[in-house]
């Protein structure tokens, strides 16, 4: 007969046995602490890790990062300088055609500034070195940038001191023109170089207009992308002249090789496009007319030139050639809704964080 107390007894003591090997079997590794975090053992916590936009880089080498707007950091598509160890000499920043090692430039840690533009470029124009690049080979509606090539034609095929009757099909149609202001009639006489210099300076759709029709219009849109090819701008596009067409397109890196072959082959163009105004003299009744430029960099000392462009669908688009200690610094903006305050602040970043070494 088993006694009520040896009975209570083993109860109490299985009992204690089982929670016993119950807290045995709790490894450390074994369950998840309160609040759904896993244990980690033999190694270093996980630690949430913040989402970037990586776009790809071409080159295997350490690239700059923007930031944009929102806060997150885009990597630029361009190196901008080669890993090296620790030497007497500065590092040599490199370009995408190789080192240039005729001269050396070092960087400081300035960080690039918040800039919300869609594509940017910031480069040595002298040198083809690219110092910040982002979305460098993304297409982008040009706008009114369209115009540098069509005064490449201009200034290569037509003679500057010709002068053209403007006729109505020479005008584009109020439609066309949208909530502009014609600066011209119909009737009106003026020469090449003038209507050059309004469709530059004052990026005057009409006058570009007026010009590609006087050549012939379907032949002057032809010699524009024929010069795109022979320049080696192969993402680059022109469907007209003026840039009101969202399909006239190319990427900041055509661009950026369009600005050098106008300096070195058509540098009037960007002579043009430093004048704060320009004069145009209509010559069947010997008026004079001044339009402003659309460039607020347009008179400063520094500023070597460039070309603005804005439609509902770039939104803003700059080119800007500046001189920083005897260099031409380039920056390209595309789709910017602050094209002349982001091009300040990069400008002020290059020559913030890029100093001339010996």
């Amino acid at each position: 007969m088993i006694r009520p107390e040896r009975t209570a007894y083993t109860i109490i003591l299985t009992a204690l046995l089982a929670f016993f090997l119950i807290i045995i079997g709790q490894s450390p590794g074994g369950g998840r602490e309160s609040g759904g975090v896993e244990r980690v053992t033999g190694r270093f916590p996980a630690v949430p890790v913040p989402q970037f936009i990586l776009e790809p880089a071409p080159l295997a080498a350490p690239t700059a990062t923007l930031p944009a707007a929102d806060g997150r950091l885009r990597a630029g598509s361009i190196p901008v300088f080669e890993p090296q160890p620790v030497t007497s000499s500065p590092p040599v920043l490199q370009s995408e055609l190789g080192l240039d090692r005729s001269k050396s430039y070092q960087t400081n840690s300035a960080a690039p500034p918040l800039i919300a533009a869609h594509a940017v470029l910031v480069a040595d124009a002298s040198r083809a070195q690219n110092y910040l690049a982002l979305n460098f080979d993304d297409h982008w509606p040009l706008a009114s940038l369209t115009k540098l090539m069509a005064a490449v034609v201009v200034m290569g095929q037509m003679d500057l001191d010709r002068e053209i009757t403007l006729k109505p099909d020479m005008l584009l149609s109020p439609g066309e023109r949208g909530t502009a202001h014609s600066l011209f009639q119909a009737g009106e006489r003026y020469r090449v170089r003038d209507l050059l210099g309004l469709g530059l300076v004052a990026s005057d759709n009409d006058a570009i207009d007026a010009l590609a029709h006087a050549y012939g219009y379907a032949e002057f849109v032809r010699q524009m992308n024929q010069q795109a090819q022979a320049w080696g701008l192969r993402d680059t596009s022109y469907i007209e002249p003026t840039g009101l067409s969202v399909s006239n397109q190319s990427t900041p890196r055509d661009l950026a090789t369009l600005v050098g072959r106008i300096r070195a082959e058509q540098p009037e163009v960007f002579r043009i496009t430093r004048q704060p105004s320009w004069t145009a003299t209509e010559l069947s009744r010997h008026t004079r007319r001044t339009a402003l430029s659309t460039n607020r960099f347009a008179g400063r000392a520094d500023f070597l030139g460039g070309k603005t462009g804005y439609t509902d669908d770039a939104q803003g688009n700059l080119i800007s050639l500046f001189e920083y200690r005897g260099r031409p610094v380039l920056v390209i903006i595309l789709g910017s809704e602050d094209r002349f305050g982001e091009t300040t602040k990069l400008l002020g970043w290059f020559k913030e964080t890029v100093n001339q070494g010996g």
